[in-house]
């Protein structure tokens, strides 16, 4: 167990000396944590900012004498990017009550080192150190016990998405493996009410009933909204920052990524209609959210695909470039894809490297950067979202055949530049599109779940040749 990176010393892969010692300058905004005793925190790193950007470190901590757990988190914070401070985007959205599967705000402070607040950078380039006490954590997403249990917490991540977005008016913007737990325990507190009308998780649909208000958790915590912009009453400005690329470089959506609405053809417009649930998941998917919501996404006609016309050709000039709730659901595409290839299947042997396919594939999404000159640049993750169905199995073990095929299909949907479609879908439209299949997977595989080794991954690099 190690104790939190000393304030004094700017952040860095932490050293021994470092993380066997104890800081000496938790604040009284933490002792209040566990009422106004003095605490000393033991855990374990989430992650350890490198000497670039702002340096962001996170660590899981137990309080001494207390089973309870919380995320610290430090950042080097650059004022002007930021669309609303981290602490005031959390504070909305639990505004009206805690919305399940969102990490909790416990306090927040600049940190100092002695008497003075610790900075870095000179001019427009000055960030104070800031630190966060979360009440929530969780464990990482590959350490999911079996592929059923992954994709509830990715079904989780959509519909917590989709209601900060529909209900507070809140874009997440930075999707991706370090930025949602699995299996969040939640932390009891006192005077903190819950939103009066959660939506039901996955937990409710597949048990066909729904929990009461205080047992309604989610399968998921989403962490990191210090790159979320509240929309508030007004539609997103193309002209604002909310064109602004931002997001992790491997998990960001395409046209996020060139600040402008990407333009792969046929790729771009190459639409497929919303999907269809058995009568068995459709029967659970209406009792749990009515039939009005699941006719709400029906298509019109043969020729709609999400409710609308998808074009013949890239139209010239192009739309502005507009941040949408269906870039959020991008990103957990590419997260989806990411945790499942390296998910090592409990009875499946073990490889002693990659296959030159699977390399390929994670060269393209982990290598993937955002490039300096956006017209100039193809993006490689392209190749992922043509491959064919038996490119897809390939990628997998046999025993993981039906989860190739799952993400086949969640690409096709994720494909499309829907912003070019008249008219333009409604905002949750490909959240709802990945939802469909994933629960249509779950469904079908209730008792044929595949177990995973959580102590193993699966290799990504291909045998070396001399």
């Amino acid at each position: 167990m190690s104790s939190y990176v000393l304030p004094r010393t700017p952040p860095h892969a932490p050293r021994a000396e470092e993380t066997d010692g104890v800081s000496s300058e938790l604040s009284t905004a933490w002792a209040g944590v566990s009422g106004g005793k003095d605490v000393v925190y033991g855990g374990h790193f989430v992650s350890v900012g490198d000497l670039s950007g702002r340096r962001t470190t996170i660590l899981c901590a137990t309080p001494r004498f207390s089973d309870d757990q919380l995320i610290f988190k430090e950042t080097y914070r650059h004022n002007g990017r930021r669309f609303k401070e981290e602490e005031e985007v959390l504070k909305h959205i639990h505004a009206e009550g805690n919305i399940p599967g969102v990490v909790r705000l416990k306090d927040w402070e600049h940190v100092h080192t002695g008497f003075k607040p610790l900075e870095i950078g000179p001019g427009e380039a000055f960030r104070p150190k800031v630190r966060l006490a979360l009440l929530d954590d969780g464990e990482d997403l590959r350490e999911a016990k079996s592929v059923n249990e992954l994709l509830k917490t990715f079904y989780d991540v959509l519909e917590v998405h989709r209601t900060i977005h529909l209900e507070r008016h809140v874009l997440h913007r930075d999707m991706s493996m370090q930025d949602s737990f699995a299996y969040p325990p939640v932390a009891k507190v006192d005077g903190r009410c819950v939103l009066t009308d959660p939506p039901p998780f996955i937990k409710d649909v597949l048990n066909g009933s729904i929990r009461d208000l205080e047992n309604r958790t989610a399968g998921c915590l989403i962490l990191d909204a210090d790159s979320s912009p509240g929309l508030r009453e007004r539609p997103a400005d193309p002209h604002t920052g909310l064109a602004n690329r931002k997001g992790t470089p491997m998990c960001i959506a395409r046209s996020v990524c060139i600040g402008q609405p990407h333009a792969t053809y046929p790729l771009s417009i190459a639409g497929v209609p919303m999907p269809t649930l058995t009568p068995a998941a459709e029967r659970l998917y209406v009792k749990a959210y009515g039939r009005r919501r699941y006719e709400a996404f029906a298509e019109k006609n043969p020729y709609t695909c999400h409710g609308a016309i998808p074009l013949r050709k890239l139209p010239d000039p192009p739309p502005p470039f507009v941040y949408r709730p269906c870039h959020e659901a991008e990103s957990v595409f590419w997260t989806m894809f990411a945790a499942l290839l390296i998910a090592q299947p409990a009875n499946a042997e073990r490889e002693p490297h990659a296959s030159a396919r699977v390399a390929a594939r994670w060269t393209n999404l982990y290598g993937h950067q955002m490039p300096a000159h956006p017209t100039e640049y193809w993006d490689d993750r392209v190749s992922i979202l043509t491959m064919s169905d038996e490119a897809w199995e390939s990628c997998f073990d046999t025993e993981m055949r039906d989860v190739a095929l799952l993400l086949a299909e969640i690409s096709h949907q994720t494909s499309p530049e829907y912003e070019y479609w008249t008219p333009r879908p409604p905002d949750d439209h490909l959240h709802e599109a990945v939802q469909r299949l994933i629960l249509q997977y779950l469904v079908d595989h209730f008792d044929k779940d595949i177990v995973l080794d959580r102590n193993h991954r699966r290799p990504t690099e291909a045998r070396t040749r001399f």
